[in-house]
């Protein structure tokens, strides 16, 4: 959902690995819950705003305005270094915060967050 003038910059990818409950559903029915948590999630840069989606059922979204971002950072555990996913926290003017977990390449999420704020 951009807006006008509004074009995205970077495609984020939710990794499957922090997912545990979806895997272990896949496994009994073909892949199943995998696909259909892989078209159902997206999340994106654009050069105003980072929007997304995530959920099967229940949805949980974020719209943050790129200019009122103050922090960005990533955590990841042991697994998400090594299978490369992990979470990003983004920080809002105030007291806002918005937390996208299960990111692939979170580094380079927030390597483009800042390309956008800084552009």
């Amino acid at each position: 959902s951009l807006v006008h003038n509004e074009k995205a910059v970077y495609e984020g990818k939710f990794a499957l690995m922090d997912n545990w409950f979806w895997i272990a559903i896949s496994m009994r029915f073909l892949l199943i819950p995998i696909y259909l948590f892989q078209r159902t999630n997206e999340i994106a840069i654009t050069n105003n705003r980072i929007i997304g989606k995530k959920g099967i059922i229940s949805r949980d979204t974020i719209d943050f305005v790129i200019n009122n971002i103050e922090t960005v950072d990533v955590k990841q555990s042991i697994f998400g270094r090594i299978f490369g996913f992990g979470n990003v926290i983004i920080h809002g003017t105030g007291t806002s915060e918005k937390k996208i977990t299960a990111l692939k390449n979170p580094e380079d999420f927030k390597q483009a967050i800042n390309s956008a704020k800084y552009n």
